[in-house]
């Protein structure tokens, strides 16, 4: 494997789990048998107190290179546009850096993220696949709000497809003929007004429960279609599996030296998430392909009361180990300690 920058992004209060995740990092480092690289280490101005020495202590070896930025940290993760903006900011500045210190793959993990030890192994195997077929490859996590599993289908004018569509909801009779009289009226240029309750009927749709109860094996054996998130876009996968996806998170991905070129938000302006932006306007636009491995599971840290009274929660994503579901992918939520 060649040179390598793990880029690691993070304001002052989304610090938390750096140490915990410094250590799977070493782990992941010695599974692949990877020489000392760099750590590129972009916050604002007040990192947590003692983290540059704990890389030093953890990652013998390797090139600590600190960007300290004066940007305004948020108040908690969301996904506002000031919020969208800073991340591209500071993943803009690892990039850069990445770049300038000419390396072949840059890692990128996200502060909230702890990666299974065979995470870079299995990343760096599968941008080797068929003579780089991939150019980014990501171990997929349980998203921030506990449901959706990173990775899945989407397209260029829609980013993420739903796990299901307006005609698969169990929708009232009366709101059905709702919408349909209300489509039937749609003038050519539509109206501010019509705009305006379309999307007030859209959200009352949406608040619909899924037919079958959501099973997407009957939904798929009604019609079989493209589906937005790993669950329902790929069921009854796990142990074993790499797929192609759509779209990407930025939470724990290996980039190739090719895909390095590519990243950067020229055009983005806070509207959706920077990691879509940057999967369908800048990499994907450029013919770049993206795999998910749910063989390798990694794990997610959210500010959420657990249940043992503390502050923060663990999205804990593995593997059934028992019966006719053995190796399918399986969540589950746990209360996070560092153990430091």
């Amino acid at each position: 494997m060649g040179n390598l920058a793990i880029i690691i992004c993070a304001t002052h209060s989304f610090q938390y789990a750096l140490g915990a995740q410094a250590r799977a990092i070493a782990q992941n480092v010695a599974l692949a048998e990877k020489d000392p690289g760099h750590i590129i280490l972009v916050t604002d101005k007040n990192p947590v107190e003692g983290i540059l020495e704990r890389y030093r202590c953890i990652l013998a070896g390797w090139q600590i290179h600190h960007l300290a930025l004066d940007v305004k940290q948020p108040e908690k993760k969301d996904y506002k546009q000031e919020t969208q903006l800073l991340i591209a900011q500071l993943y803009t500045a690892g990039f850069d850096k990445a770049r300038a210190l000419g390396v072949d793959y840059v890692w990128t993990l996200e502060a909230d993220i702890i990666p299974e030890p065979n995470n870079l192994r299995c990343m760096r195997d599968m941008l080797r696949f068929d003579g780089g077929y991939y150019d980014v490859t990501f171990c997929p996590y349980v998203s921030a709000g506990g449901g959706g599993i990173m990775g899945g289908r989407g397209s260029a004018n829609h980013w993420i497809y739903q796990n299901w569509v307006e005609d698969e909801l169990d929708t009232p009779e009366e709101l059905r003929e709702k919408v349909k009289t209300h489509r039937e009226v749609l003038t050519n240029p539509a109206s501010d007004e019509w705009k305006a309750e379309m999307k007030r009927l859209d959200e009352e749709v949406k608040k619909c429960p899924p037919r079958h109860g959501g099973n997407v094996f009957k939904l798929n054996g009604d019609r079989w279609r493209k589906r937005g998130w790993l669950e329902s876009a790929y069921p009854a996968i796990g142990k074993g599996a790499v797929l192609p996806s759509d779209w990407l998170p930025m939470g724990n991905n290996l980039f190739s030296k090719k895909a390095i070129t590519y990243v950067d938000f020229i055009g983005y302006q806070g509207s959706g998430t920077q990691d879509l932006y940057l999967s369908y306007l800048r990499l994907g636009s450029n013919g770049l392909k993206f795999c998910v491995i749910p063989h390798s599971t990694s794990h997610h840290i959210v500010r959420k009361q657990n249940a043992d009274g503390g502050e923060l929660s663990m999205y804990y994503l593995s593997h059934e180990q028992e019966g006719d579901c053995v190796g399918h992918l399986r969540h589950r939520e746990v209360p996070f300690y560092s153990h430091e």
